[in-house]
């Protein structure tokens, strides 16, 4: 069996070298031993998890795929010491700066941390999550030395020191490897008839999707190893990361034949392509079992739930959107047979009588879009006539 490694994370900072290493790991934390259930709402395909800075309680989104961050607005409310400038890319491959500070105390529950140096978001990306209801990141660098573990079923967070305390001792496990902001990667098997491959992927909870394969790497499987086809492509943009939506690009869809997570497969499984460089488990895989990232003895635990890792029929939206403040528009077309109906760019009006009109960016983030029928009626102003125009969009089944 071929190892592939491939480590990138969805932000990378670095860090200056004349940092701690409690500093760079996320600070030190009481008490240093502890068993901590923690709550959270899921919400906007979103961990949320109730933080406390200096007696006021926030709310910050669970990312194991970026370091702790902070709200302009906290930053405003608190001054905290800003140490430096550091670069950044975030998932799409853009390049920015980012000031980071030192946040002298988080609690999360009866854990306190200290010093722990994080972002400060700038002005759009705190707009962006404010719509959310989210103040700031609880990142990977605050996992350093404890044991989570992350439960959809029973939405709650465990956060412990002893892993015993878990039941997760005598559960298979694969080991866990880090990049410089303490993101977790661990080996995952791609296979395809007489061929098999293991892969090393970021395990990212600020990712909604099950598995994104990442296009750099199909593009290497393509050529030496055949793990994954191209099941659909596409042009346009797709996602949001730290700087904003990614350029309008390729997009595709990739069908591999199996995929196991520490001895529990999948089979056909759809994969959106990402261009970050690495490939990545997100939050879908919860919705099948349990997982422990055990940053204490460098451990990956997946606990599948019973008789829940059949896939059924995936559904895909015709068209992609993105939204601005001037509205919602088309960002990606799915569904061939629209592309002479609907263009990349074309403003959405109303899906199915329901007016997404006159409304503001944070009202469209939240808005609560109504479930596809079998046949939909969306009205769109054209972008390139002006003039507004109604389409009828069936059901998008991909595996159909």
């Amino acid at each position: 069996m071929k190892k592939v490694f491939v480590l990138v994370a969805l932000f990378f900072i670095q860090f200056a070298l004349a940092q701690s290493d409690d500093e760079r790991t996320g600070g030190s934390f009481t008490p240093t031993s502890f068993y901590q259930v923690v709550p959270f709402v899921f919400e906007n395909n979103q961990i949320k998890i109730p933080v406390t800075i200096e007696g006021e309680i926030f709310t910050f989104l669970f990312d194991t795929g970026a370091p702790l961050a902070i709200s302009k607005t906290i930053q405003q409310k608190y001054n905290y010491k800003e140490l430096y400038v550091a670069d950044l890319s975030d998932a799409n491959g853009k390049k920015d700066t980012v000031t980071i500070v030192k946040v002298p105390e988080i609690k999360l529950g009866d854990i306190t941390f200290y010093n722990t140096e994080g972002l400060k978001m700038e002005e759009d990306a705190s707009e962006f999550f404010k719509c959310l209801g989210i103040d700031g990141i609880f990142g990977a660098n605050m996992l350093v030395g404890k044991i989570v573990q992350l439960d959809m079923q029973n939405k709650h967070l465990i956060f412990t020191t002893d892993i015993t305390k878990l039941h997760a001792s005598d559960i298979p496990y694969k080991s866990l490897e880090f990049d410089d902001q303490n993101s977790p990667f661990v080996d995952v098997t791609l296979k395809n008839g007489a061929n098999e491959i293991a892969e090393s992927v970021i395990f990212d909870t600020g990712v909604a999707s099950f598995f994104d394969l990442a296009i750099a790497q199909y593009q290497w499987y393509e050529k030496y190893y055949p793990m994954a086809s191209v099941f659909a492509e596409t042009f346009g943009a797709l996602s949001w990361s730290y700087t904003g939506f990614e350029d309008p690009n390729k997009q595709y869809i990739y069908k591999i034949p199996e995929l196991s997570i520490n001895g529990t497969a999948f089979t056909n499984v759809l994969s959106v392509g990402t261009y970050d460089r690495a490939s990545r488990l997100g939050l879908g895989i919860l919705d099948y079992g349990t997982v422990t990232l055990d940053y204490v003895n460098k451990r990956f635990y997946y606990t599948p739930l019973p008789d829940l890792f059949v896939f059924k029929n995936q559904l895909l939206q015709a068209f992609d959107n993105t939204i601005t403040k001037n509205g919602l528009f088309v960002s990606a077309i799915w569904n061939k047979e629209l592309e002479d109906k609907i263009n990349i760019g074309d403003q959405v009006l109303a899906y199915n009588n329901i007016s997404y009109q006159n409304k503001t960016m944070c009202e469209l983030i939240n808005f609560k879009h109504v479930t596809q029928k079998k046949n939909n009626v969306i009205r769109f102003k054209d972008v390139k006539t002006g003039k507004v125009k109604k389409v009828k969009i069936a059901q998008f089944y991909l595996n159909e």
